[in-house]
């Protein structure tokens, strides 16, 4: 009986140790490459010209490598893919995209500020979300 209890204990404090060392799955794939310019945003063989754009939003929730603890399971993968981070957009006729990307580390957003920058002075941002973001 003793046995058995060390080996599960032995078994769970395994599974413990390697969750902090495994990644979320990644439902679905990484699909081309989001370039944001100052007069373009190129996705895939895309050129989004701001000329055709009528306002600009971005949500940065997560990076690669981000520690994920799920409530009630100390099993589940804890590394965020950080995929969950979106560049939306609204073009002259009210039609609204988002585009998913990975942000590869946590300070990765900060690399766009002079772009978010450049957005907001050719009025893509608002006020209010520039100092959000």
């Amino acid at each position: 009986m003793g046995l058995y209890f060390s080996l599960a204990f032995l078994y769970s404090f395994f599974c413990f140790i390697v969750s902090f060392f495994t990644y979320k799955p990644l439902y679905g794939k990484i699909d081309g490459v989001l370039k944001f310019q100052s007069e373009a945003v190129l996705y895939r063989d895309y050129r989004i010209d701001l000329s055709e754009i009528k306002s600009i939003n971005f949500h940065f929730v997560d990076y690669k490598g981000q520690k994920v603890f799920i409530r009630n399971s100390y099993f589940n993968q804890t590394k965020s893919q950080g995929v969950n981070n979106s560049f939306e957009y609204t073009d002259l006729q009210g039609e609204t995209f988002e585009i998913f990307f990975q942000l590869a580390n946590s300070e990765g957003h900060k690399n766009l500020e002079h772009l978010i920058d450049h957005y907001f002075r050719i009025g893509k941002i608002s006020h209010q979300r520039r100092h959000e973001l």
